[in-house]
């Protein structure tokens, strides 16, 4: 059961995106007291990949807010995805 969203932030070689929403899933635990497991989407998680690995150092940008996300880079993701399937 997900119980709440957080934000988080990947950094790599410098570059770095920022409030990536992950969801907090609430483990039922045998023992009592269990910590709650945290998971990005998958969408998500293929997204800040390309954003670090593909469109960040293209751009030179150095700080992406993951909120800004827009329809112009799903269009370039999607592109992007359809070329190196």
């Amino acid at each position: 059961m997900i119980i709440g969203t957080e934000y988080t932030k990947h950094i790599k070689n410098g570059l770095v995106v920022k409030n990536i929403p992950y969801k907090i899933h609430d483990r039922p635990c045998d023992e009592g007291c269990c910590k709650n497991d945290k998971t990005i989407g998958v969408r998500d998680r293929l997204r800040v990949n390309w954003l670090l690995n593909v469109f960040m150092p293209s751009k030179n940008i150095a700080v992406f807010d993951y909120k800004y996300w827009s329809e112009e880079l799903t269009f370039l993701w999607r592109e992007h995805r359809r070329k190196n399937i």
